[in-house]
């Protein structure tokens, strides 16, 4: 395994740590309202606004998280862009399309102001994006892969989330 490789691998994983470590660190700052999974959206913890159901003091640690995430995950796929041989710059655009988007959902928060279309914009090709660049990088590495249960695995987790 080349020293590209691991540095892609271990951004593979760092980047979804940090993004969990961010999320969790700012839930645990609301207060009045408290922030709860089943009834809040994860981009409330980003509005930097306090309203009737939205208060995040610490804000800026989700939307850092959001950016860190974007970043990191594209350089992720991109350091490890040879395992996907031909279906490499589908794999890379999807990469791509999922790091600059979830990078607008941490710069413009999602609440009503005129960065809201780029925040709703930002989620929804995150979310496709990221599912889509998963499926097609599990495609890609099928033929070369020993770890078939991953494949599925990866294949099966992209499509649910696109669902």
């Amino acid at each position: 395994m080349t020293k590209r490789s691991k540095w892609g691998i271990s951004l593979l994983i760092a980047a979804p740590l940090i993004y969990i470590l961010g999320e969790f660190i700012s839930s645990l700052a609301w207060e009045n309202p408290d922030y709860h999974y089943l009834t809040n959206w994860i981009s409330d913890l980003g509005v930097p606004i306090v309203t009737k159901t939205i208060n995040s003091p610490w804000h800026n640690i989700m939307n850092t998280g959001f950016i860190t995430y974007g970043i990191l995950a594209f350089l992720a796929f991109y350091l490890l862009q040879k395992v996907f041989y031909k279906r490499r710059r589908v794999v890379l655009s999807f990469a791509f399309i999922q790091g600059l988007e979830i990078s607008l959902v941490g710069l413009f928060p999602g609440y009503p102001w005129w960065g809201v279309v780029f925040h709703g914009l930002g989620a929804l090709m995150a979310i496709v994006g990221g599912n889509l660049c998963l499926i097609f990088a599990s495609h890609a590495v099928k033929q070369t892969s020993s770890k078939k249960s991953f494949v599925r695995f990866s294949n099966l987790v992209g499509t649910i989330g696109i669902v």
